[in-house]
């Protein structure tokens, strides 16, 4: 074989430098860079991949706020006015800022939402947002605005964010809540300056900005953090959010049409320029813009800051007419009642079953209207309330009290959650069977006083057990639901696999001495090709060829070496015969190694490596008649080489090219003969980034880019582990990654011919129990034939493999568990 090596791909371990193919590195597809002083997408990210009613809710509102820009109201108020408590989370340190200082940071925020003084750089706009700090506490008294609480938690991590803002938090339906504390991180990850909510959580207790106190007031540069933090507690996304899509500008990145698309964090110097992406003119633009490194929104130069632009004021009062309307009718920037309030509902428990009728009482010595809500609906007036709870789920109960002074108001809340005592489960005698055999199922279900069997969504029967017999092949899905009087309760799906019984007319034995079978393949014919590995001192592989009703054809012994290692085929479809890749030992080095066999098993060529320590992992067809091979150099730490071989179907090798600096994780050959090469860069580097790069036809590289996410802890977790071609004629990759809370989710990417995310997703299944972890990477990615994509992947504890079903954009249609 021609082993001379044609000008490599040198993927350097800080550089990525790729043989002058690539000017600079991208990260195209993290939300966050590593030295990200904000962690609100993070954040954002987590909440959604957790809870699928908050993404609900957050798609909604996305929805209404694009409709909102396709048909701006003319309704809308002049001016908007926003109470602010600031909870300083201090331990007697200088985070304790003074009154002199919250009121600076105060006047500084105020400033850039009204584009005045030094935030005035004549190029922003006046947003009529303005924000008080509030002068009015919860039960009507009067406040500073400012609360002090002394805690070691004011240096804290985002996992420890809930444990803050419970040390101190006022409703967030009437007040923005903004925590300060001495030091904020990530964990291990890097630190913080700030995070907040977007309004999807509006209400809650968690709702809200946390930021480090070092920043608040210090400077006007360095007030840019709750500057640019409120912006995304009033729904802005950053201005790099999506990178360089911009088909629709009220759709795609940061879904504001007068910033032009940005996939840069860099922080650019004052008065200089920048421009990270060319399809500003797609949509809104009439020629290409600089990015707004500027705007408050960006991951700028702070002391550049000076821009909120119309449309991102559009987008904020979009949010606080909807989502946010209750702090529009808050009095918390109002005077105080001229006596103190006090308003308090007595003890009630705290979980309570369905049916069950309580009546709250308050006490209050100042008030004497009262009106009761329960979720936010009005259910009734004066000192007590009786409510029946009908439903399982969670409950507010609030009250609000008034004396006939529009200034003098209380208001207190409790949460109960409503259970039901119904719990359904049941046994079952099998959960692999075949075809006319039977499962017992039998219920354990507790407090049930009636039963409903469903096979695969037909009622079967309601009886304590019964037998099913199956006669049809496949997964069949059972489920009960157990009832009593009041609520119900239903299991989760579970799975009867039933197949054939193996040799239905015979069964076709092969007698393997020795061997074990490691690979099995579909031929064109409906035939089987299986490839029997030796044991670990054996030097034979033996490749066994049935016909499409599995009698056996012929079983050629592989003995061309020792430890014969078989990793791909495929079949030529120009006389049927077998090529293989792989790897063979001689003289005590592992050489790489390609055959082909004709469509009788019969040998007609080989090639060896000349170099030691290679191995050939894949063969694909190409464009032509010919085929591709890629392997990789075998040493430790594997950082060292990747080959790729084009080779004709009589064994010529048209050329060799081999690639420096990357290990081998998967390969792809497209439609038009173009390659991705998708691996780890040398010796797993503490950034924690994976490669990938895409070659012409003739195996030049056309680009490669070095990929990072920010929810990674482990490097060696993170590799493109398989990837495929999508509508675009780039590629679909996928990958698995941790997050600061030890949770991993498998995630699919997918990339244009030119690199550029077109999406991405972030997958945590529903069912997946909260101590599990996906055990990464993601096993296979295969395309549909309706366009979409399937992929499994399996949870740590091994008790399961999920499988899934997504579309076209990488949405989740279904997916399924399967114990083992």
């Amino acid at each position: 074989m021609n082993n001379s090596l044609i000008p490599t791909l040198l993927l350097c371990l800080l550089g990525l430098c790729l043989s002058n193919a690539l000017s600079a590195q991208k990260n195209k597809f993290s939300l966050e860079e590593e030295h990200s002083a904000c962690g609100t997408a993070t954040l954002h990210e987590e909440q959604l991949a957790i809870d699928p009613q908050l993404q609900q809710a957050w798609e909604e509102l996305e929805k209404a706020a694009y409709q909102a820009v396709l048909h701006p109201s003319k309704k809308r108020q002049a001016n908007y006015t926003l109470p602010v408590v600031i909870h300083l989370i201090h331990d007697n340190g200088p985070e304790n800022l003074t009154d002199a200082q919250v009121i600076l940071g105060m006047e500084h925020l105020n400033d850039a939402f009204a584009n005045i003084n030094y935030y005035d750089q004549g190029i922003g706009v006046n947003t009529n947002i303005e924000f008080c700090l509030a002068r009015r506490a919860p039960d009507g008294s009067a406040t500073t605005g400012i609360n002090r609480v002394q805690s070691p938690l004011t240096v804290s991590t985002l996992a420890q964010g809930l444990d803050v803002k419970a040390l101190s938090h006022w409703s967030s339906f009437d007040y923005i809540n903004l925590w300060i504390v001495r030091d904020l991180s990530l964990g291990s990850n890097g630190s913080l300056a700030g995070y907040a909510n977007l309004p999807m959580l509006h209400g809650q207790a968690r709702d809200g900005i946390v930021m480090e106190a070092r920043w608040f007031g210090s400077s006007n540069a360095n007030s840019g953090v709750q500057i640019h933090e409120m912006g995304h507690y009033l729904g802005l996304y950053h201005t790099f959010q999506g990178g360089c899509v911009n088909n629709d500008c009220a759709l795609n990145g940061d879904r504001v049409c007068d910033t032009p698309p940005d996939q840069s964090t860099a922080a650019v110097p004052c008065g200089a320029s920048a421009n990270s992406c060319s399809t500003d003119t797609d949509s809104g633009f009439a020629t290409d813009q600089d990015d707004h490194y500027w705007n408050y929104m960006d991951y700028g130069d702070w002391s550049c800051y000076g821009e909120f632009t119309q449309g991102q004021t559009n987008r904020m009062t979009f949010f606080l007419d909807n989502a946010r309307n209750s702090l529009l009718m808050s009095e918390g920037c109002n005077d105080p009642c001229p006596i103190a309030t006090d308003l308090s509902i007595d003890s009630a428990p705290a979980q309570v079953q369905v049916g069950t009728t309580l009546t709250f009482t308050l006490t209050s010595s100042t008030l004497t209207q009262f009106e009761w809500f329960v979720n936010n609906v009005s259910a009734g007036t004066g000192p007590t309330l009786t409510y029946t709870f009908a439903d399982k789920g969670d409950y507010t109960i609030s009250v609000v009290g008034g004396n006939g002074n529009p200034l003098c108001q209380g208001f207190d809340f409790i949460d109960l959650e409503v259970t039901c005592p119904v719990t359904a489960d049941f046994t079952a005698s099998a959960s692999q069977i075949f075809v006319n055999e039977s499962v017992l199922f039998t219920s354990t279900s507790t407090n049930a006083t009636s039963l409903a069997w469903y096979i695969d969504g037909v009622f079967a029967g309601s009886a304590l057990s019964f037998s099913e017999v199956f006669m049809a092949e496949g997964n069949h899905e059972v489920v009960l639901v157990a009832e009593n009087a009041i609520c119900s309760d239903t299991t989760g799906i579970f799975f009867v696999y039933v197949v054939h019984p193996c040799g239905q007319g015979g069964t076709n034995r092969l007698e393997t001495p020795g061997k074990r079978p490691s690979q099995i393949r579909k031929l064109a014919d409906g035939g089987l090709l299986t490839i029997y590995r030796g044991s670990s001192n054996a030097s034979i592989h033996q490749i066994v060829r049935l016909d499409n009703n599995q009698n056996l054809l012929w079983a050629k012994d592989v003995n061309i070496g020792d430890h014969v290692l078989i990793r791909d085929m495929i079949e030529d479809p120009s006389d049927n015969g077998l090529l293989f890749c792989g790897r063979v030992e001689e003289q005590g080095d592992d050489k790489g190694y390609i055959f082909k066999l004709d469509a009788a098993g019969n040998y007609l060529w080989g090639h060896k490596t000349i170099l030691d320590d290679r191995l050939f992992n894949y063969i694909y067809p190409a464009p032509g008649g010919d085929f591709l091979l890629a392997g990789q150099e075998e040493t430790f730490p594997l950082n060292d080489t990747v080959q790729i071989v084009k080779i004709q179907t009589d064994g010529t090798i048209l050329w060799a090219k081999t690639y420096s600096g990357l290990t081998l994780t998967d390969f792809e050959v497209m439609s038009d003969g173009t390659m991705y090469v998708s691996g780890d860069p040398p010796a797993y580097p503490t950034f924690s980034s994976a490669v990938l790069a895409h070659l012409d036809s003739d195996g030049n590289v056309l680009w490669g880019s070095r990929y990072t996410d920010p929810f990674l802890r482990n490097a060696f977790h993170y590799r493109f582990s398989t990837m495929t071609e999508n509508d675009a004629g780039g590629v679909v990759i996928s990958y698995s990654v941790q997050d600061t809370t030890f949770k991993k989710f498998d995630v699919l990417v997918s990339l244009d011919t030119n690199g550029d995310v077109l999406w991405n997703k972030k997958y945590y299944y529903a069912y997946q129990p909260s101590n599990y972890e996906t055990e990464g990477p993601v096993h296979a990615l295969t395309r549909t034939p309706d366009g979409g994509y399937v992929f499994y992947s399996v949870l740590t504890n091994d008790l399961f493999s999920v499988l899934v079903k997504v579309d076209v954009q990488g949405d989740i249609l279904w997916s399924r568990h399967y114990s083992s």
